[in-house]
């Protein structure tokens, strides 16, 4: 079970290691025999954010082992736990989940907040574009830029730069499959996929016969010079029409977090009791198969106080069972 003697010797011995970094990185700082440059690399790296961070969390983390191993009011929980949780699997679960859901949910409720704002902004702009590009074309003007709707010109003009750069000359190899192997940004200049067959379509779209007409026209037009993979780009819809359907789901989007956080954020009004309970009882109920009965609550609530450690944070019996009744 966490609390004995190896796993606290474990974070014991890893904190002394992240101190012995700290110590041995200051000692450099000030070495007159190495470049001001790398004194000033090592200065930094005791400064370094994340790794102080990082060596903090684990001070946090170890404190939180500790007073679940030595606290007294523990004994109660413990007394509880020897008759509810029947197996070791189950006790390191129920350990490991009192501390996994002692976690700083705020960045994750901030993300869900900003991903609403930003996913509607996305929604107006992209119906703002959709509408423009189609005032545009509706202009009628000779030598439209193909950009403005064709979407296989864009896909053969645009290179993926994902990657430091190493999915470029695999999406370049493989950009013939999916364009066809004639169409290049050269090819669709030269030909320049007309609006014809979607005004068409558009058109007659309720009349079957005349669009099996136009289709075989199509294909007879296409015979000789075009692949059925271009045939099908040709029909494809243009870029207005793809950006809005990106606004309407845009609009719709409705950002959610899955799995522990997802559980303690699940409601509106969250406070850091409430998303620790709810985490818990996620990790509990999901990841080990325990379920949460009215005597587990009754350990619950006291491993949630010892865990948390705050003064102003109080968790009573019933704030367990309000919280993980369903």
């Amino acid at each position: 079970m966490y609390g004995e003697p190896e796993h606290v010797g474990g974070l014991s011995g890893l904190l002394d290691q992240i101190d012995r970094v700290i110590e041995k990185s200051l000692e450099m700082s000030t070495n007159p025999d190495i470049s001001p440059a790398y004194r000033d690399i090592y200065k930094n790296a005791t400064k370094s954010s994340p790794f102080l961070d990082l060596r903090t969390k684990f001070q946090e983390q170890f404190d939180r082992i500790l007073r679940l191993r030595d606290d007294p009011s523990m004994i109660d929980a413990y007394s509880i736990l020897l008759i509810e949780l029947d197996s070791s699997k189950k006790w390191r679960g129920f350990i490991t989940a009192a501390l996994a859901a002692c976690y700083d949910y705020g960045p994750h409720r901030q993300a869900i907040k900003q991903g609403k704002n930003i996913a509607q902004k996305i929604a107006s702009t992209a119906d703002t574009l959709a509408n423009l590009i189609s005032e545009f074309q509706s202009l009628n003007l000779d030598k439209e830029p193909l950009e403005f709707s064709n979407i296989p010109y864009l896909l053969s003009i645009t290179d993926n730069t994902e990657g430091m750069g190493l999915k470029k000359p695999i999406w370049q190899e493989l950009r013939p499959a999916l364009l066809g192997p004639a169409l290049s940004a050269q090819t669709v200049q030269n030909k320049s996929f007309s609006n014809q067959p979607s005004s068409l379509f558009e058109l007659y779209k309720y009349d079957i016969e005349k669009v099996l007409k136009i289709w075989n026209q199509l294909n007879a037009e296409f015979e000789d010079s075009q692949t059925e993979t271009q045939l099908a780009w040709n029909m494809a819809p243009k870029l207005p029409a793809l950006l809005k359907i990106l606004s309407e789901s845009a609009s719709k989007f409705n950002p959610q977090q899955e799995g522990m956080v997802g559980a303690a954020l699940s409601s509106q009004k969250s406070t850091v009791k409430t998303q620790y309970l709810r985490g818990l009882g996620y990790i509990l109920t999901h990841e080990y198969d325990i379920p949460v009965n009215t005597q587990l609550m009754k350990a619950i609530f006291i491993v949630a106080n010892v865990v948390l450690n705050h003064p102003d944070i109080d968790v009573t019996y019933d704030d367990v069972r309000k919280v993980l009744k369903n």
